[in-house]
């Protein structure tokens, strides 16, 4: 049975504070290791997934390929993210971060880390993983 109109309408007001607060998270992040929210979201997605194509990179950060080509300038002229072929089709080029940039998400991890694990200390892991899997299946929901 699908939720009543009124529950939906709740649902995508604490979607939008927890937007709110996600930025505002990620300003406080990218004050503190000195980078735009942009970019550092950019690296954070290479940090994650590994090199990517262009294409792809532009689809997982929800971004033109134009857009994304500024940003990738950026960070390749900074020496935070490389261009590498792939093995598979050395016709494609993948953007992939640098030693300097892991470097610089290591430092946003920490910072982040250190901001949140106070707020949920009186979480336990089962009830963090709860929180993490429904937080996955809400973000795949509204991306489709």
């Amino acid at each position: 049975m699908a939720p009543r109109h009124e529950t939906v309408v709740e649902l995508v007001d604490e979607m939008s504070l927890l937007l709110r607060a996600a930025r505002a998270m990620a300003q406080r992040t990218s004050a503190r290791v000195d980078m735009p929210a942009p970019l550092l979201g950019l690296l954070w997605t290479l940090y994650v997934h590994g090199a990517l194509r262009q294409n792809q990179l532009a689809e997982k950060l929800c971004i033109s390929e134009s857009a994304l080509s500024r940003q990738i300038a950026v960070l390749a002229a900074d020496g935070l993210i490389e261009r590498a072929r792939c093995e598979d089709d050395g016709r494609v080029s993948l953007v992939q971060i640098s030693e300097a940039g892991r470097e610089r998400m290591n430092t946003a991890l920490e910072h982040r880390v250190d901001e949140y694990a106070p707020k949920f200390a009186d979480w336990s892991e089962e009830q963090t993983r709860e929180v993490l899997e429904t937080i996955a299946r809400l973000r795949q929901a509204i991306a489709e």
